[in-house]
């Protein structure tokens, strides 16, 4: 006879009895009433009953429920029901555990010992079909996680009170289809929502969602009075997507939409290419104490804020945080507006693209550096689409983000120059910032030294499928940070040749590719957010410059290159984000020459961050004529598998990857020489001329 679990688990509590598996191995069967002295108590209940069970005796006892339980009550005075016994609801069972004692109850469960849920890591396993309801009455009914395990619910649950566990670090994790209400508030837990859907409800203080709260997958109906973090990695929000909680904070690592009245006041997080969309009659939240954190500095992935909430309204931010990553503001609703307070970029790494459409505006004025001018918001900031610098504003009073409109034709020091197409040469000189925007060609050959006061170079889409490039003498940021190259033009490339110098960094942007060629002794971190970032031939990056690859981004060796590229050399790090798909992963590209030479990587610490893979492309450059093993990568500390990378280009079918130590190779497949190929073909023909007789074979 099957024994629902979770029923014995629930009854305990109920009951307030004491779980012990060592216990007397007495039974008792009840019809109409029962109580329990002590040993095994098993519960066999037929169709439509409804005892109320009280118990006698505080002694350890074992609990077993044994359906089926068709709109059955069982009515558990304030009892703890000791983990130990698994919790399994079939699919016909409909099964209500309520507490009419004003002393509280607690249902502790355990995956230790499963043998009968479908998973050996469930709490409780209800089928598709069933019912349970944990009802509290006059008294709580607490329902305790004594270790990490899933709540596996096809059918429907319902929990009216609250949720704990043992240990600050015990996870309560939600999985299978069916449909869990939580009214009774949950705290000291973690709370993990893989699938179904979950839905908080009421709105006093005992109701509050306290822990913290994971959603990866499945569909999260609200959450009430929430204290704790909230980090939304997938699913879908079902109804108006309400958040309210004053310590409440929200991480967002996927696509977002939040349509009610939110009252959350804490943190919200956008980072790893993810998008948070405030959209609705109802949209947006208290937001005046919140601050906005956009971007990774770990993983370089931006975040994108949607605000479009009907009719004319305001949506506050404290502040906004800027880091590592491509991120974007914008209103959807031309009336709207979106108010930051102060943006702070964290470190180099980062940039921002505002939108067009309604009004956004900040407290940070322009960017004051010496040798420029106060015109634009910072080398990081775009408007309406990377197409034109930021302003804030007017001059030094901090406002309305607006483009950027009146530049400079050619180049002048001080200026914000819109570079002319076709060939310049100018002066050493500092400049504020420099844009490529018309179409054609451009060959700036450097006549000295040039800094670029705020660090912003911008290429736009405008070009067409023409190159920019850069020559001669030393660039350089006059920001004290990084040089910020927003390449947007995914027709044409952006080649700097011009040595890039100083105590910066470098950050590349955009849909388009930016070349290297020259011998650059930058000593910053080298960040490439969007696009592609490639060394060509003479091209290097200085050895104590690390490099962190984005989640879609590329970098590697030009595939024009005629000759083997060092791509790094040093110890400098190397980190790549991972995914499983070419929006999520990152890209590495290497050319492959003859006789086992290639571009190669010698980077210090390799770091991968997530899960899935590196894309690393490899080009054959000797038309299939690839042979003996060559060395790609090595690294002197960090782990790798061959599972973090995934082969592509002209070279995967013609070789396979290995590891040995801290080295990545490939090992061409073996071709045949042209003469055993000869041999064979002579011999084939030979075979078919004796097999009709057309020559003699003897």
């Amino acid at each position: 006879m099957k024994t629902p679990k979770f029923a014995l688990l629930v009854l305990s509590l109920l009951l307030g009895l004491s779980l012990n598996a060592g216990a007397a191995d007495t039974a008792v069967i009840f019809s109409t009433t029962a109580t329990s002295t002590s040993g095994d108590l098993d519960l066999s209940v037929g169709s439509n009953y409804s005892p109320s069970i009280t118990p006698t005796s505080a002694t350890a006892t074992d609990l077993k429920f044994v359906g089926p339980y068709s709109t059955t009550t069982f009515t558990i005075n304030g009892a703890t029901l000791d983990y130990g016994t698994l919790n399994d609801l079939d699919a016909t069972d409909v099964l209500t555990l309520t507490n009419t004692s004003a002393t509280a109850g607690t249902i502790e469960l355990s995956s230790v010992a499963n043998s009968v849920a479908p998973s050996s890591k469930d709490l409780l396993y209800v089928a598709s079909g069933a019912s349970l309801t944990i009802a509290s009455g006059t008294g709580t009914t607490t329902l305790e996680a004594m270790n990490s395990g899933n709540i596996d619910n096809a059918g429907t649950l319902t929990i009216s009170g609250p949720i704990t566990g043992l240990h600050s670090t015990t996870a309560m994790t939600f999985t299978g289809s069916g449909t869990t209400v939580l009214s009774g508030g949950a705290g000291g837990v973690t709370l993990v929502i893989d699938a179904g859907t979950v839905a908080t409800e009421g709105s006093s203080t005992s109701q509050a969602i306290t822990g913290s709260v994971t959603v990866n997958g499945g569909t999260l109906d609200n959450l009430y009075r929430l204290t704790g973090a909230v980090t939304f990695n997938g699913g879908t929000i079902a109804g108006a997507g309400i958040i309210t909680g004053s310590g409440a904070s929200l991480t967002v690592n996927s696509t977002m939409t939040l349509s009610g009245a939110n009252g959350y006041e804490g943190t919200t997080t956008i980072d790893d290419n993810s998008t948070f969309v405030l959209t609705g009659t109802n949209a947006g939240f208290d937001g005046v104490n919140s601050g906005l954190i956009l971007g990774n500095s770990i993983t370089a992935g931006g975040g994108t804020l949607s605000y479009g909430k009907t009719g004319t309204n305001t949506q506050a931010w404290a502040s906004a945080t800027l880091n590592a990553g491509a991120s974007t503001i914008k209103n959807t609703v031309t009336t709207d507006t979106t108010t930051l307070g102060a943006i702070t970029r964290s470190a180099a790494g980062g940039t921002l693209d505002f939108g067009s459409t309604g009004t956004i505006t900040t407290t940070t004025a322009n960017a004051n550096v010496t040798g420029g001018q106060q015109t634009i918001l910072g080398g990081y900031a775009t408007y309406n689409g990377e197409t034109t610098w930021a302003v804030s504003g007017t001059g030094a009073t901090a406002g309305t983000i607006t483009g950027l409109s009146s530049y400079n034709t050619g180049f002048a020091a001080g200026t914000d120059v819109d570079a002319v197409s076709g060939t310049s040469s100018p002066a050493s000189m500092t400049i504020n910032s420099l844009r490529f925007n018309n179409v054609g060609p451009y060959t700036v050959n450097l006549g000295g030294a040039m800094t670029v006061a705020t660090g912003g170079i911008l290429e736009t889409s405008g070009v067409g499928a023409h190159f920019a490039t850069i020559n001669n003498s030393t660039l350089t940021s006059g920001n004290g940070t990084d040089l910020i190259v927003i390449q947007n033009n995914s027709n044409g490339s952006l080649a700097i040749g011009s040595q890039i110098t100083g105590s910066i960094g470098l950050t590349k942007s955009g849909a388009g590719i930016l070349d290297l060629s020259g011998a650059n002794n930058y000593t910053g971190v080298t960040t490439v957010n969007t696009g592609s970032l490639f060394l060509a031939t003479g091209g290097s990056i200085h050895s104590t410059s690390g490099v962190l690859v984005g989640a879609g981004a590329t970098f590697g060796a030009a595939t024009t290159n005629a000759s083997a590229t060092a791509v790094m050399t040093g110890t400098s790090s190397l980190t790549f984000s991972l995914g499983t798909s070419t929006t999520t992963q990152s890209n590495l590209q290497l050319n492959l020459f003859s006789s086992g030479v290639s571009d190669t990587i010698a980077a210090g610490a390799l770091t991968l961050n997530g899960s899935g893979s590196v894309l690393l492309t490899l080009n054959d450059t000797t038309s299939d004529n690839l042979s003996g093993q060559y060395a790609l990568m090595t690294w002197t500390s960090g782990t790798a598998t061959l599972g973090d990378f995934t082969l592509a280009g002209s070279a995967m079918d013609e070789g396979t990857l290995a590891i040995s130590g801290d080295e990545l190779f490939f090992n061409a497949a073996a071709v045949p020489e042209p003469g055993t190929w000869a041999l064979f073909i002579g011999g084939l023909v030979l075979l078919l001329a004796c097999r009709f007789r057309r020559i003699a074979c003897s």
